[in-house]
């Protein structure tokens, strides 16, 4: 990967690498971009183009992200992972803490050939779930 292929801003960054694969990722609650950017470079010398962008209301100050809706971020996430699939025939997509939650949101509404949650949010409806480390193998 040459300096010239990377992209870094405040709005996210994009590694470019050749071939049809791509990876979406998306950063967590309060966070930004720069969370995730060593995994976006590594990724991008395995050559797999790597996307993230900043959630609406992140990466500037708690203000801003206090103006923004759940709504906000969704619409985002879908905005661009169809952007990048666009270009890319394969998109996988990588979510951390909200963004596991917003992976899982867009897992529902697009045909994704694969997902990765790094220490999702999800709330579980029944309690019983909670039993499962030590009941099963």
């Amino acid at each position: 990967m040459k300096d010239s292929q990377r992209k870094i801003s405040g709005e996210g960054f994009r590694y470019d690498a050749d071939g049809q694969m791509a990876c979406y990722i998306i950063h967590g609650f309060t966070g930004s971009t720069y969370e995730m950017n060593e995994l976006g470079k590594y990724m991008a010398s395995q050559g797999i183009t790597a996307v993230a962008d900043t959630l609406p209301g992140h990466g500037t100050s708690p203000e801003d992200c206090n103006t923004k809706v759940y709504q906000d971020w969704i619409d985002s996430v879908r905005e661009g992972y169809d952007r990048l699939s666009a270009e890319k025939e394969e998109v996988f997509v990588v979510g951390f803490s909200m963004g596991g939650a917003l992976t899982l949101n867009l897992a529902m509404e697009r045909d994704l050939p694969g997902i990765v949650l790094y220490a999702p949010i999800i709330k579980h409806k029944k309690w019983t779930v909670y039993l499962t480390p030590f009941v099963a193998p």
